[in-house]
C-alpha cells in the first residue's frame, strides 16, 4: 500500500479491511508470480468508485 502520510485514500482498503479479505483470496500454486493482491483489489475498488 502506498504511504500517503497515514491517510487512506477513498479507494484503498484499510489494514483492517485487508486482514478480513486476504484469507479469502486463493493462492496460485503454479504459474508466473502475481502482482500484489492488495494492489489489484484497490484497483478494482478505484474503478468501481470511479464509475459510481
Amino acid at each position: 500500500m502506498a504511504d500517503h502520510g497515514g491517510v487512506v485514500r477513498r479507494h484503498e482498503l484499510t489494514n483492517e479491511d485487508w486482514e478480513s479479505l486476504a484469507p479469502l483470496i486463493p493462492r496460485a500454486a503454479t504459474g508466473r508470480p502475481r502482482v500484489e493482491d492488495r494492489r489489484v483489489i484497490n484497483g478494482m475498488v478505484y474503478k468501481i468508485d470511479y464509475v459510481v
